[in-house]
């Protein structure tokens, strides 16, 4: 029976650290935030400053949805995106940190020491800003669903008074 070969692990290598195997799904996406770590600091600000506009596309679809005017498809897939991509966002910078924290904590028999700032770079907050786009996203769909369901609780309310 052949077994295909494809499962092999990649070695993950941190500057002055042995290497870790890490399966070749997640090397890469893990060689990709390497890649990107000199420019996370931007990735963070520009992340923070999209947050804020969600903020405010959220804010101004739940206002149009409480006076009568429906709710916009466009906040509900806004609060979803925020939902699954915080989701992916955060458990990649998870895994991130944690495979830092994991080679520079002496799991490879060296002493432990701090992780250096070019491995670390701005990837903490891009995490918090992953966790509070989750956070805002389900905030979004349980006001969503909230306003929803006034309107018929008002309608029930009238039907009530009139059959009385």
């Amino acid at each position: 029976m052949l077994v295909p070969t494809l499962v092999r692990d990649l070695p993950l290598c941190f500057p002055g650290r042995a290497c870790v195997d890490v399966p070749p799904g997640g090397a890469q996406a893990m060689y990709l935030v390497a890649g990107l770590t000199p420019a996370s600091a931007g990735i963070a600000a520009a992340l923070w400053l999209g947050l804020g506009v969600a903020l405010v596309i959220v804010v101004a679809g739940l206002r149009q949805h409480w006076r009568g005017q429906g709710l916009r498809p466009r906040a509900v897939l806004l609060a979803v995106a925020l939902v699954l991509g915080g989701l992916i966002l955060a458990w990649l910078m998870r895994g991130w940190l944690g495979e830092a924290a994991l080679a520079y904590g002496g799991a490879d028999g060296r002493a432990a020491a701090p992780v250096p700032a070019v491995v670390i770079g701005s990837w903490p907050l891009v995490r918090s800003a992953a966790v509070a786009g989750v956070a805002l996203g389900v905030l979004a769909l349980l006001a969503m669903l909230s306003i929803a369901a006034v309107p018929r609780r008002r309608d029930a309310r009238r039907r009530e008074g009139d059959l009385g």
